[in-house]
């Protein structure tokens, strides 16, 4: 994966390197839930991609990203018929998540999965106030643009 965009990436297209780098997220998505479960992994990182790639406009429309992504975080899951073990078990009440760790420390779990919480949160957050900057000054720049041809066009004359 890493070979393929350090090295085929640079080399081809924009459209093309972007592709490779949506299928790049999308396998370690897959990765993730299967390491982490798709309970815990969730709609997050499928939502930042989705979100960072819709304004480069590289689809005409975001759903095949979105729905890629989707299938990669829940690829587990879909696997399970296929004897991937289940990331979780029903027990009366219980939802017990099985992750690929052997053993696994209380305090340090806690805080990892606070700490991808919160910057799952605040990136998406990043992305999206970026996103809407690069919106604001192309909607700037087009105002004031519009200004000047207005300000080149004679002034109409009445007849009196």
């Amino acid at each position: 994966m890493c070979f393929a965009v350090l090295v085929i990436a640079p080399r081809t297209s924009a459209k093309v390197s972007g592709f490779i780098s949506i299928c790049a997220n999308c396998s370690m998505f897959a990765l993730w839930s299967w390491m982490l479960t798709p309970i815990l992994v969730g709609a997050g990182p499928a939502l930042t991609l989705v979100t960072l790639v819709v304004p480069l406009r590289l689809l005409r429309r975001p759903w095949p990203i979105a729905l890629l992504a989707a299938l990669a975080t829940l690829a587990p899951w879909l696997l399970q018929p296929f004897g991937v073990p289940a990331g979780f078990t029903v027990d009366g009440p219980n939802l017990i998540l099985h992750t690929a760790a052997s053993n696994l420390e209380p305090v340090a779990v806690l805080v990892g999965v606070s700490f991808y919480i919160a910057a799952l949160i605040l990136m998406t957050g990043l992305f999206v106030r970026i996103a809407d900057d690069d919106r604001r000054a192309a909607r700037r720049k087009m105002q004031t643009q519009t200004w000047q041809l207005r300000q080149l066009m004679p002034k109409p004359t009445t007849l009196r």
